[in-house]
């Protein structure tokens, strides 16, 4: 590898010579270009120069603002010696500039010149030949002002054009500027690259003061898309453009959670739980090792932790390169999109402090709850389903452990006595209460209170327990960010500082806080060099670990949250539950949790140089750094209240992970412009390592005290275990860009990029990422020039090859062989002399290849109406091979681990589309912008075996999830059914037409004969639904009234299915758990018929729940708004009476409304769950709440 760095290095530096010895072209006379109507004039030739470009090399010479009507001045030329610019005075060199032009000149102060046509000269008496009076006529009435940003700071360059007369200006250093009129009336149209245009009435009388509003949708702004910096207007890949204030409009911890429908093919899920991190997919899935994409924050490559760790607060501008064009230069970690982040940077100027801050609650409405039964429910629940299955009261197998054997269910007074090793329930209970004296006098013997002993004599009360009212209960959710910034011509530095809580609906336990600190700063070196660092600290605590919020709907009513003594009731009451992972008591589970805690510390940065080696080329060095280390602490304790009770005592497991990255990169940026033609050209090289190490450890017989300090290994008394990993990898890089573009109407760009990955064997750990891609302003051209309402229009098209490495192990190309005592052997035939022996752990493979993607994309960007409306479309084919899986070979040995392999092809297929109306500046003003995104997922082939297939989706009932040739990656797999049997007729008819392995019977589930072979079994299972959306839109609308501002977020996600595993517990009867109101109420009847939603009670239908059908899978679809702010801002007069430059409050709702025909609480998980292979199975999580907050911001 040395040397390999070392040859690049010689390669590297050699290019940056040969750049700097290139010939300048200041020799020839190159003017800067006027910009006119969004078109660029350049200079003629020495000989013959276009006036306009004179004045600006005047301008840029002594320090003046030029003033004039450009159409008056566009088409003249003139002859001009340049090299008296180094002696001639200024008003000299205008005399002989303008001598033959009909124009003269007149300087109104030291850094305004106006340049405007002679006026007719009146004749003298005496003196025929007297000349015209180069100086303003009486008519001629200046109007001055000044122009400045919307911090207050002056802008130079400003354009001020009188829309009646033509006049123009500019403002100068100092943000002021002087127009000449006939006549003070009319408007000023006020434009800027970067800022809303305005028009401005001329007073009759005074200076005016204008102050420019930042428009971030301008085609002219700059946004940072791979390594380099674009103006939005030249950019010909796909790349979506994220505004910092619509993430900041949504409070999160989590900064991909904000991201949902803020960018067209971007697809976001996460969980309820404060501090988790969410899951982003960019145009799709792309793979099925991993389809996370590749976080680029200030150029350093960031982890998944050191995304999580990021505050928006700081967040100057997101991009999300979705093409091969825009992120091939990546390479090997691109084929699942781009996001590069740029954080704030201070400007020049004053110190600026602003604070934000709101505070909140975040609250599970009883709207979302399910519907569950209630403890009497239950009963009547069972007696129907006893009476479906033939039985009769007086049978043997008639009656409930805890209901009772009656006619009707009784709720007893106890639910669970434990005496001498005997778990008794109510129902036996109940009658000892009514036996004879000594049963009676037993009775009262084991519900005596001095009996009780939490481990052995458990005295629990039954209850009717609505348990999504004991498990949600209102969090706090809260925010404090200070920043402070500024600047000079020796450098710039922004700082900021921030704590972010966030409590947990299902758990009061559960908080998750975070403490960030943002330092960017850069030293400038004279005027061409500057040196810098971006810096990132944060430190997070997640205390308790979440639960599992499913089992509000699998808990039995009947059990209490506490019993009568203070300690936890569960499910070791006879049939309440029998399994833990579906009823665990889930308010004493958080309880146990609040021992647990997770903490990481992160730190993210890294110290740049750049220089300005000649003009035009600049060089770029930065080393960066993605640190962190954590430490996660899990205390598992003896449940006494649970049947599934384990005997082994207390224990504490305490586990550290240290992974450190470095990335060194190194670039040359070159850049050429002469008459109409630019060029741009970038070379660079890029190294990253990671190194990573773990260790575990765990101790037995632990006593547990409430104070966590005491919580530690050395305090446990019984066995204990260690273990601990390490892993490894680097990847060097080298890789160019070439751009060129022609009168600002022809655009073509090409890069490539090499990549050598430790992860791959050595024949194959080189890879090549190439791209090309063109662009046509349509709207330059001549036959369009009668189109008004278009005021611009690109056309887009790119191909490119980037490349995948994720979830590729680090050792995937080495046979690993670990030390086990259990297969270690006497040396010398007996025990006695024991050696410990080496086993396989994991086999390798060093033929693994690169996992490619190739895709095309073409689109279109146009603005037109005034540019009130904004339209960017895409169309993509994405093509990836040799996917990269794990191999799912026959079993080998014990926990001997198979190596991913490459094993087939997939196509993602798509359109973007995006839409932004707003209004003109105004007392009155709006903005609306609409997203719209579909994309079609299928797996083309795998191991070239048409029923080939990758499981996923593991559940009780087998795998519900499966990857095919043919279909999305992970379809849901199972039967379909075809409604119920009816009749007694209909059951017979079926049987005689069907050999099959269920029993027909009325009121249960018809399987449909996929096959048509007229036998039902495991070959009429197939494809019965997708997790993948037919698509996803969004509306972000804002108002502003004055001083008041609104706006609201809705997003619309449109198809695809859940299989929703909850149903497995509460529809059937699997287990002895609680059930849904849906399975009392809807199951079959006579009445329902197929109205139905489930089949008949019947205790004995076992197989309704024992394979997987269609009847797991829910419409996914949901409408939610997502986002509704109300906000006023103080008039600036009063913000400055009290010393501040803004304030502004604001209320704001998030998620009060979803529109679903989904039973799920949170039906937004869907894609959240399980890897992308598992994608959409839903059992366990947290559901996204409610939020209401109150939000100020102040700048000083």
């Amino acid at each position: 590898m040395c040397s390999i760095m070392q040859r690049t290095t010689c390669v590297f530096w050699l290019a940056v010579l040969i750049a700097s010895a290139m010939p300048s072209n200041d020799s020839k006379a190159q003017s800067l270009a006027a910009i006119t109507n969004g078109r660029q004039r350049i200079a003629a030739k020495p000989d013959s120069q276009a006036l306009i470009g004179v004045l600006n090399k005047l301008e840029a010479k002594f320090n003046v603002s030029f003033n004039y009507d450009n159409d008056l001045l566009e088409h003249i030329k003139v002859a001009f010696d340049e090299s008296k610019m180094q002696s001639a005075p200024l008003n000299q060199l205008l005399e002989e500039l303008l001598e033959s032009t009909g124009l003269h000149f007149e300087r109104t102060n030291g850094h305004h010149v106006i340049i405007m046509k002679k006026q007719p000269a009146k004749d003298v008496p005496g003196n025929a030949n007297t000349k015209p009076v180069e100086k303003k006529t009486s008519a001629q009435q200046p109007v001055s002002g000044k122009i400045t940003d919307e911090d207050g700071e002056p802008l130079e360059g400003v354009s001020i054009l009188h829309r009646q007369s033509g006049a123009a200006a500019k403002t100068a250093a100092d943000g002021s500027f002087v127009l000449a009129l006939a006549e003070r009336s009319g408007l000023l149209s006020v434009s800027f690259l970067g800022y809303v245009s305005q028009e401005v009435a001329v007073p009759a009388t005074g200076d005016l003061s204008i102050r420019m509003v930042p428009d971030v949708t301008a085609l002219t702004e700059v946004v940072v898309t791979g390594y380099v910096k674009e103006q939005k207007k030249d950019i010909i890949g796909s790349v979506s453009i994220v505004k910092t204030e619509n993430l900041l409009a949504i409070p999160s911890g989590n900064l991909k959670t904000q991201l949902q429908g803020n960018a067209a093919g971007v697809t976001v899920s996460s969980s309820g739980a404060p501090g988790s991190g969410g899951k982003v997919r960019i145009r799709g899935f792309g793979s099925f090792g991993g389809s996370d994409p590749l976080y680029i924050i200030d150029g350093v490559p960031a982890s998944q932790s050191g995304v999580d760790n990021l505050n928006a607060n700081d967040i100057e501008s997101m991009q999300v390169l979705k093409d091969a064009a825009s992120a091939a230069i990546y390479g090997a970690r691109a084929a699942n999109g781009v996001i590069i982040i740029t954080t704030k940077n201070g400007k020049p100027g004053k110190a600026k402090l602003s604070f934000n801050s709101y505070y909140g609650v975040n609250f599970i409405s009883k709207s979302d709850f399910p519907e569950v039964l209630d403890a009497q429910e239950n009963g009547e629940l069972y007696w129907k389903s006893m009476i479906g299955a033939g039985r009769q009261v007086g049978d043997p197998d008639w009656g409930h452990p805890q209901y009772g054997n009656g006619a009707n269910p009784v709720i007893p007074e106890y639910v669970l006595v434990v005496n001498n090793g005997a778990r008794i329930g109510g129902a036996e209970l109940e009658a000892l209460k009514q036996g004879n004296p000594s049963q009676q006098a037993l009775f009262a013997s084991l519900v005596n209170p001095e009996n009780y002993d939490f481990a052995t004599h458990q005295i629990v009360r039954a209850a009717n327990t609505n348990w999504a009212d004991e498990v949600f209960n209102p969090a706090s959710i809260q925010t404090y960010q200070l920043g402070l910034s500024g600047g000079g011509e020796a450098g710039s530095y922004a700082i900021g500082l921030n704590y972010f809580n966030e409590g947990n609906t299902a758990s009061k336990y559960n908080t998750f806080d975070r403490y960030t600190l943002r330092a960017n700063t850069q030293f400038n070196l004279g005027k061409r060099v500057r040196i810098g660092e971006n810096l990132q600290l944060a430190y997070r605590q997640n205390d308790a670990s979440s639960i599992w919020a499913s089992t509000v709907m699998t808990m039995h009513p009947l059990v209490p949250v506490w019993d009568d003594f203070g300690n936890p009731a569960g499910n070791a009451a006879p049939s309440t539950g029998g399994e833990p992972e579906f009823s665990t008591n889930p308010v004493t589970q958080a309880w146990r949790n609040r021992f647990d805690t997770s903490n990481r510390i992160g730190v993210l940065g890294n110290v740049y140089a750049e220089a300005e080696l000649m003009k035009g080329l600049t060089v770029y060095s930065s080393f960066g750094v993605d640190y962190a280390n954590s430490r996660n602490l899990d205390l598992n304790q003896v449940t006494y209240e649970h049947a599934q009770n384990t005997n082994p005592p207390n224990s504490l497991q305490e586990s550290r992970n240290n992974e450190n990255t470095w990335t060194w990169t190194n670039t040359a940026n070159f850049s050429r412009t002469w008459d109409k033609h630019v060029f741009k050209a970038l070379v660079g090289s890029e190294a990253i390592n990671t190194y990573g190490n773990s260790l575990s450890a765990t101790r037995l017989n632990l006593p547990i005290d409430d104070d966590k300090d005491f919580l530690v290994i050395s305090a446990g008394t019984g066995a204990q275990t260690n273990s601990g990993s390490f892993s490894r990898s680097s990847l060097y890089s080298l890789f160019g860009r070439l751009d060129y573009t022609f009168d600002d109407k022809y655009f073509i760009n090409g890069t490539l990029r090499r990549d050598q990955s430790s992860k791959f064997g050595r024949n194959y750990r080189t890879g090549y990422f190439p791209s090309a891609a063109v662009g046509w302003r349509v709207s330059s051209e001549p036959f369009m020039a009668d189109i008004g309402w278009l005021d611009d229009l690109k056309l887009r098209g790119s191909w490119g090859v980037i490349g995948n490495q994720n979830g590729l192990d680090n050792n995937n190309q080495y046979d690993v062989y670990v030390t086990s005592d259990p297969n270690s052997y006497g040396i010398s035939g007996d025990n006695g002399n024991r050696v410990v022996a080496m086993v396989p752990s994991r086999i390798g493979n060093p033929n693994t290849r690169w996992e490619k993607s190739a895709t095309v994309n073409l689109g279109f960007d146009a603005t037109v109406l005034n540019s009130s409306l904004d339209i960017n479309f895409d169309w993509y084919v994405r093509r990836t091979t040799d996917l990269l899986a794990v191999n799912q070979a026959p079993f080998t040995g014990p926990s001997i681990t198979q190596p991913s392999i490459n094993v087939g092809e997939l196509t993602n297929r798509g359109v973007d589309l995006g839409l932004t109306k707003r209004s003109k500046p105004g007392v009155f003003q709006y903005s609306a912008s609409l997203i719209f995104s579909t994309y079609r997922n299928e797996v083309v082939r795998i191991l070239d075996n048409p029923l080939a297939t990758l499981a996923g989706g593991s559940t009780r009932m087998g795998n519900a999830v499966l990857t095919q040739a043919g279909y999305p990656i992970s379809s849901f797999y199972g039967y379909q059914i075809d409604g119920f049997f009816n009749s007694a007729a209909e059951a017979e008819a079926y049987a005689a037409e069907y050999s099959t392995w269920l029993t027909p019977e009325v009121g249960r589930w018809r399987i449909k004969d996929i096959n048509g072979d007229k036998r039902v079994d495991g070959n009429d299972r197939t494809m019965i639904g997708s997790p993948h959306p037919d698509f996803q839109t969004s509306l972000n609308l804002s108002l502003a009234y004055k001083n008041f501002d609104f706006n609201c977020f809705l997003f619309w996600n449109q198809g695809g299915s859940v299989f929703n595993y909850t149903r497995y517990v509460i529809d059937f009867h699997t287990f002895t758990t609680n059930r849904s109101k849906r399975m009392l109420y809807e199951s079959w009847t006579p009445e329902l018929g197929n109205r139905a939603k489930l089949p008949k009670l019947d205790l004995n239908d076992s197989y309704s729940s024992s394979n997987i059908t269609d009847y797991f899978l829910e419409d996914a679809s949901y409408l939610r708004m997502k986002t509704v702010q109300l906000g006023y801002t103080l008039p600036k007069a009063w913000s400055d009476r009290i010393g501040m430059e803004r304030f502004r409050i604001y209320v704001q709702g998030q998620n009060l409304l979803t529109l679903s025909k989904s039973t799920l609480m949170d039906p937004g998980y869907v894609q959240a769950s399980g890897g992308d292979t598992s994608m959409g199975v839903v059992n366990n999580y947290v559901p996204t709440p409610k939020q209401f907050i109150f939000g100020l911001s102040v700048n000083l």
